[in-house]
């Protein structure tokens, strides 16, 4: 498992062909991407598997996101946009992310990282499992988002 922070235009010919079809909880990394553009606190982020395939991708968000939520921007980090292509979920990559991920963040991104948060929409059990499974525990429910309720996740560090 790689992570590696995108270079914008490097990867977009593989991220064309992200396959994503249920879009009921997460976006696409190309539409994620269009909709952060010109963000300099934000972090795209493609997971690679051990054959160079990209498998996933997620937005580490410094900024304005946090605020949004009530967290602070200092030692804290947003994951915006986490989703796994399709022909490689149910395969370990999204819990062997999340799990490697602090330590990728705090090596590339900010070595204050103290606090990872995320939110999920309550109707998403699965992905509420897998976030539990990985030390994420809710700190705020029943807050209002685009696709449904959501809960807020934490994961100290």
């Amino acid at each position: 498992m790689i992570l590696k922070i995108y270079q914008n235009g490097k990867y977009d010919s593989i991220l064309q062909a992200y396959q994503l079809d249920r879009l009921e909880y997460s976006d696409t990394p190309l539409r994620s991407l269009a909709f952060f553009k010109g963000r300099d606190d934000i972090y795209p982020i493609l997971i690679f598997n051990d054959f160079e395939q990209l498998v996933g991708f997620f937005i580490l968000d410094k900024g304005d996101g946090l605020a949004d939520y009530g967290f602070p921007k200092d030692a804290y980090a947003l994951i915006r946009s986490f989703s796994i292509d399709e022909r490689f979920q149910r395969q370990g990559y999204a819990k062997a992310s999340l799990n490697q991920l602090i330590a990728f963040a705090r090596e590339h991104i900010d070595n204050h990282l103290l606090h990872l948060v995320l939110a999920v929409n309550e109707r998403n059990i699965p992905a509420q499992n897998l976030y539990q499974s990985c030390g994420y525990r809710v700190v705020k429910s029943d807050i209002a988002g685009k696709k449904g309720n959501l809960l807020l996740m934490q994961k100290d560090v």
